[in-house]
């Protein structure tokens, strides 16, 4: 990453000459909260003192990155559309993906996700952050570049350059009273509507409710992308929190192969109209149950699927037989 370093240096010669010439300095904003850039060391790291002391918690946040699309998204980027004055260090910033990826290749070898060392990539969001601070970048290009500090794997600091995340102190828990992954952040439009959307989850009524966002223990894995996106400033172990949720779904009934009968039914299974296939329902017996599902398990999975909304299976024609056989030898007369 020498030649990262040296665009760095680059940056700093380019933000000197920029001293000389102070109406274009101040025409600058962070590229993260969009404020007037006022003093020379904020110009060069492309935003502000608030912003980057903001740094440490996102750079925390990261995902499996992705270089196809990394990729992908620096040859979308139109260098006539950049500023100029950038093209030079934007230049060496795409001459260096490839060799990024090679490095994280010798780890693994799945193109598509990568683990890689927090500090390996930094110095490419230094130069996004540098470049999407010069006034006058068009939508389309701020989208690529901001896609690129995405599938880097930094979606925190992808979130807070759209403008979607909150950069105010979160935090999270687990409540194991109530099967609840817990939340409590400063207003964030788009993180309330992603929490909103999951099935039995409850958010704050308005502006300024305390109110903690709940949600249930299952989508932990939606929990956990909400709140890395849009609260990403949290000093919780997410993984911890996480493993609380795990254990705690553990000790509970498989949720999945729950159905409740209706009052007029005498019937273990109701079987309902599905095309191409067979769907049905069960009534829930802790111990029978189990041994049902875990044979149904057996279909190849890609002729079976489990649909939690109408808590029904689902099987495809050329299995039809073997799911009725299984159902009769686990219920019998009762279906």
């Amino acid at each position: 990453m020498s030649s990262i370093n040296h665009a760095v240096e680059m940056i700093k010669s380019i933000c000197g000459s920029l001293l000389n010439s102070k109406s274009n300095w101040e025409r600058h904003r962070c590229a993260r909260c969009q404020l007037p850039l006022t003093d020379y060391a904020s110009v060069v790291n492309g935003i502000g003192p608030i912003c980057a002391n903001k740094n440490t918690a996102l750079f925390a946040k990261t995902i499996k990155a992705n270089y196809v699309m990394v990729l992908a998204y620096s040859d979308s980027v139109d260098i006539a559309k950049l500023p100029s004055i950038t093209v030079p260090v934007w230049n060496i910033l795409k001459d260096n993906v490839i060799p990024a990826m090679s490095a994280a290749m010798k780890s693994n070898p799945d193109l598509y996700n990568f683990f890689h060392d927090g500090n390996d990539t930094r110095g490419f969001i230094r130069i996004i952050d540098w470049i999407l601070s010069f006034p006058g970048i068009d939508g389309t290009t701020r989208k690529n570049l901001i896609e690129i500090v995405r599938q880097l794997g930094y979606v925190a600091v992808a979130s807070v350059l759209e403008g979607k995340a909150s950069t105010g102190e979160s935090k999270i828990w687990f409540d194991t009273s109530v099967g609840m992954l817990c939340l409590t952040g400063s207003s964030c439009k788009p993180g309330y509507a992603a929490i909103k959307k999951l099935n039995g989850s409850t958010v704050p009524k308005y502006r300024g409710d305390k109110t903690p966002y709940r949600v249930p223990a299952k989508y932990h894995e939606e929990f956990l992308s909400a709140a890395m996106t849009y609260w990403p400033c949290f000093e919780e172990k997410a993984e911890d929190v996480v493993v609380e949720a795990l254990n705690w779904l553990a000790t509970r009934p498989a949720e999945i192969i729950v159905n409740n009968p209706t009052k007029s039914s005498n019937s273990f299974v109701r079987f309902l109209e599905a095309k191409d296939g067979v769907e049905f329902t069960m009534v829930w017996e802790k111990d029978r149950t189990y041994k049902v599902v875990a044979d149904i398990k057996t279909i190849p999975y890609n002729h079976r699927k489990y649909k939690p909304n109408t808590k029904s299976w689902f099987i495809s024609d050329k299995y039809k037989t073997r799911a009725e056989e299984i159902l009769k030898l686990h219920y019998g007369e009762g279906m």
